[in-house]
């Protein structure tokens, strides 16, 4: 029986192998969070401030420091937008939150949300190269419970320091309120996670029922009328219209990403059949394979980039129009097999067949 490998690389062939169906879920993530809990207070936490300047001889502190770092301060004094320019501050968020909520798990006081705020700029560091500062505020009142003014307070005074910021965790309805009055009065990007993700992930699911209804529903005498019966139909409908310098471009893209994600394979061939018939430029679709490779499937197997990489470079070396079916599907479904562990998924027969019917 195959052990479980350090890197995690073959965490869920493991849990298939050691547990029933019914029971691998829990046991997995029972798993997670104790190695969580374990790894985090070996390395107390997940993140650490690094200079990114030089420091070559020990004159340079004082350039970095003072005196020389007096005419960063004048600067900044005549003219306000060069913070951005002369500081860390264009790369900085700050990620905000009063744990009382935090995932699953409810009011967690003051300190406990660091760990996933953390992990917030964990993410937003690898994934976006930005840095970014967890923050947990005690914003309790005299009476124990959260009060959003005093939150909304020192978010205006931290304001000044960061180029954005991320609010997470923080209970209903007082997220709101934060929001709201923050976005008004910082003068920088004021995003919550929990609230705006949600709602924007929602409201681009109604949108794109509706725009796939207006491209499936015939007219009747000249005129096109759309019900919710025909929106609620028109999404299991597939449409080919495609525009590269639209929307569309995008969003069918996204759609191709996300099954990949997803493990979905049929979906996912869809997709990437629809961008080539399309004529979408096989290096474009092998750049975002090559960024999710290096995000969600690079964390759960490192083998992901391996792939995505070695595609985009054969590519390069065969060129169109053999490359553009050969590695953009070779791509698709090596990192479909890193997710389902190893099966083969997508066969080039299936490709050619759905390109034909897409001809259609």
């Amino acid at each position: 029986m195959e052990k479980l490998r350090g890197d995690l690389a073959n965490l869920q062939a493991y849990f298939s192998a050691n547990y029933a169906p019914e029971q691998r879920s829990a046991a997995q993530t029972a798993f997670l969070k104790k190695l969580s809990e374990l790894t985090h207070a070996h390395y107390r936490g997940k993140m650490q401030t690094l200079p990114k300047a030089g420091i070559w001889d020990f004159n340079w502190f004082n350039v970095w420091y003072t005196p020389g770092v007096s005419a960063v301060s004048t600067s900044i004094r005549d003219g306000y937008e060069r913070s951005y320019e002369l500081s860390n501050r264009g790369n900085l968020v700050a990620v905000v939150s009063d744990s009382t909520r935090v995932l699953g798990d409810g009011d967690c006081g003051p300190a406990g949300g660091l760990g996933v705020m953390e992990g917030k700029a964990m993410l937003m560091k690898y994934l976006g190269g930005f840095d970014a500062l967890a923050l947990c505020v005690n914003n309790r009142g005299e009476d124990g419970k959260p009060d959003p003014a005093r939150l909304i307070d020192f978010v205006r005074m931290l304001a000044p320091s960061v180029g954005a910021v991320n609010l997470e965790d923080i209970s209903q309805p007082n997220c709101y309120r934060v929001l709201d009055e923050l976005r008004e009065s910082c003068g920088i990007p004021v995003w919550h996670d929990d609230a705006q993700g949600t709602a924007c992930v929602t409201l681009a699911g109604l949108l794109n029922a509706l725009e796939l209804a207006v491209e499936t529903t015939p007219l009747q005498n000249a005129e096109l009328h759309i019900t919710l019966e025909i929106a609620q139909e028109s999404i299991q409908k597939r449409s080919v219209i495609y525009d590269k310098s639209d929307d569309a471009h995008y969003d069918t893209i996204s759609a191709f990403i996300k099954s990949v994600r997803g493990s979905d394979p049929d979906a996912a061939l869809y997709w990437l059949a629809k961008m080539l018939h399309a004529g979408e430029d096989p290096r474009f679709i092998l750049r975002r394979l090559i960024i999710l490779a290096s995000e969600d499937i690079g964390l759960a197997d490192p083998r992901g980039i391996l792939v995505a990489n070695a595609a985009a470079q054969n590519f390069e070396y065969i060129g169109l129009p053999e490359g553009c079916l050969l590695y953009t599907s070779d791509a698709a479904d090596d990192l479909l097999c890193v997710d389902f562990g190893g099966r083969r998924i997508i066969k080039k027969k299936r490709i050619t067949k759905t390109l034909e019917q897409l001809e259609k």
